[in-house]
């Protein structure tokens, strides 16, 4: 076994944290050797916080600003999204994707007639500005139904609602019609078809609740087959389920469609309405098949919608972050409280194996002693606190003011659209335009040293070269003798290069017969995934000869070392001028060479 493998002290344990006795790999890791890192991979971004609309119970997948807005219509959602989004600068591109999840306990509107419950998919006071209409065609007949939102003027009409198929009777007998026969729930059951002298002569009984029979096109196939008659199908209608068929009272005689030529239609009202709005993007219809449908009515809002309240803990919202696929959490609030439930999922699920990050923010104008006073109450390596707030200048061009839970997203979304482990140190903000705190350079340096990502002013030279950019990536840990846990950029390195290494080394070779994995097969593979590194640039170099495999029994001892990519902290300039020397002669006064040089 390498000798260093012994010396526990000089190792830090990167997984598990916890004591497991079932086959697994172990990872630790040594940063004595450094002080203060680049990466792969995509950095995506779980924004929790207030919105408008949206279903406070989901996850959104969002990959564009106009996506945020229809999805939440306003607030810190959708700010966030902005902030992430906005263009900082041309060594930048904009955040990774983003989901977003909302917190306020917002309710929808609904509107109940007769039979039929509309119920908005928009949460929240916005809700109530859904209005629905229902009433026949005069030149059909048939049902339409209006769906309208005053918030932007949407509004779309469904038509020809309840028409599922047409038949009739070209046949020789003197009679023919059909009958529908409905349950105690109000659902379709037998569907019979009569052809004779008269309507009692049964030809045909279609059990609508067998798999032969459950969809209305497979009653629309077994009808055409019999003698006589002619069936057609109306639009799409014919693929929901026959039990939405309306029942009907006695049998429904169609033997004079012969003469007229003219077919009769088989309706299905609440099916095809319910078919029809599947897709709606304002509204959703329950309807209850035991009662009636409700008498035509004008334009009629839905009511009831309200906003809700935020919730005092988030922790089941941060539990949800396990079920999409990011990096970054950033809770969208200024509440102490909130924030510790942050570290302790936080801290949870680093225990078990899956690396996550936070950015959390305070209110307005906070000052320096607030800032640091939430550092050390949090003082965690996976947590970044950014606190000033300030204004920005919007896509639109609007200026607006935001807090600094805001400005931790905006901070975030830089952090998202660098490569894995790339600093966000001297970033700019180019959407900045203020800052409410006016700090001294020993207040960011306070700032700075003690874990608070700063954001500083800077003027070279005049107005025209004037912005705002990141002092450093510090976390709340605020440790110089632990640099991968005192810096954001080292410590996704560490998350992506060890924990993909888990992942490979599981995958690969956990279970595995030793007469397949040897110390030299294992040590080619790890060779080969730091090569891979190097080429993504999560590291800069690794030596091969110090790859070092021991197999005892069934245990593997696997140590190496390799150089991260780390990014620049200080330049130290050195610059040594030399006096001029002025003779006089007869061509006049002569200036010597003036010497600059640069150690």
């Amino acid at each position: 076994m390498v000798d260093a493998l012994n010396k526990e002290n000089a190792f830090k344990l990167f997984f598990p944290k916890d004591v497991q006795t079932r086959p697994h790999v172990t990872i630790e890791y040594n940063d004595d050797a450094l002080s203060n890192q680049s990466g792969i991979g995509n950095k995506n971004i779980l924004f929790i916080g207030s919105a408008t609309a949206g279903n406070p119970n989901t996850i959104y997948e969002l990959n564009s600003l106009n996506e945020a807005r229809a999805v939440f219509q306003s607030g810190d959602l959708v700010r966030a999204c902005e902030l992430a989004w906005n263009p900082t600068g041309s060594n930048m591109q904009n955040a990774s994707k983003i989901f977003a999840l909302r917190v306020d306990s917002a309710t929808p509107s609904k509107l109940v007639k007769g039979n039929l419950t509309f119920t908005s998919k928009i949460y929240g006071n916005i809700a109530n500005g859904i209005s629905v209409a229902w009433d026949k065609d005069v030149l059909t007949g048939a049902y339409r139904l209006t769906v309208s939102s005053s918030n932007d003027g949407y509004s779309k009409t469904y038509t020809n609602i309840g028409n599922l198929f047409t038949i009739m009777y070209k046949g020789a007998k003197t009679k023919a019609g059909y009958s529908v026969e409905k349950d105690s729930s109000g659902k379709a059951t037998k569907f019979h078809v009569y052809a004779g002298d008269d309507l009692t002569t049964e030809i045909a009984t279609y059990d609508l609740t067998s798999a032969l029979y459950e969809n209305v096109y497979q009653v629309i196939d077994a009808i055409s087959t019999l003698p006589g008659f002619v069936v057609s199908v109306n639009g799409v209608s014919s693929n929901i389920p026959s039990a939405f068929i309306d029942s009907t009272t006695g049998t429904i005689d169609i033997s004079s469609t012969k003469s007229s030529g003219q077919p009769m239609e088989v309706t299905g009202i609440v099916g095809d309405l319910l078919n029809q709005t599947r897709n709606d993007q304002y509204i959703e219809i329950g309807a209850d098949l035991k009662t009636t449908l409700p008498e035509p009515f004008v334009d009629t809002p839905l009511a009831g919608a309200s906003d809700g309240t935020v919730p005092v803990s988030w922790a089941s919202k941060f539990e949800q972050a396990r079920s999409v696929d990011c990096y970054y959490i950033v809770p969208l609030t200024s509440q102490a409280n909130i924030h510790a439930e942050l570290k302790a999922f936080l801290n949870e699920q680093d225990q078990l194996g899956y690396e996550y990050r936070g950015f959390v923010g305070g209110d307005f104008n906070e000052s320096v002693n607030d800032s640091i006073s939430r550092q050390i109450a949090l003082k965690e390596p996976r947590i970044c606190l950014v606190n000033q707030s300030g204004y920005y200048t919007s896509l639109s061009g609007a200026n607006y003011h935001i807090p600094g839970y805001l400005m931790a997203a905006y901070v975030s979304g830089v952090c998202s659209s660098l490569d894995v482990g790339s600093s966000c140190t001297n970033k700019v903000l180019g959407a900045l335009t203020s800052l409410d705190q006016v700090l001294s350079g020993s207040d960011l340096d306070r700032l700075d040293s003690n874990g608070v990502i700063a954001i500083e002013y800077v003027n070279n030279r005049g107005n025209a070269s004037s912005f705002y950019r990141i002092i450093e990536d510090v976390t709340t840990y605020n440790n110089s003798n632990e640099p991968t846990s005192s810096l954001l950029s080292l410590g996704e390195t560490v998350d992506f290069l060890l924990g993909n290494l888990r992942i490979y080394l599981e995958q690969n070779y956990i279970g595995m017969s030793l007469k397949v994995t040897s110390p030299d097969v294992l040590r080619a593979g790890v060779g080969s995934f730091l090569s891979q590194q190097v080429s993504n640039g999560l590291i800069i170099s690794y030596d091969e000869s110090e790859i070092v495999v021991t197999i005892q029994g069934n245990k593997a001892f696997i140590s190496f070392s390799c150089v991260p990519a780390r990014s620049l902290r200080n330049i130290l300039v050195q610059t040594t001028f030399d006096d001029v020397d002025l003779k006089s002669g007869n061509n006049g006064s002569n200036l010597s060479d003036y010497n600059l040089a640069v150690n």
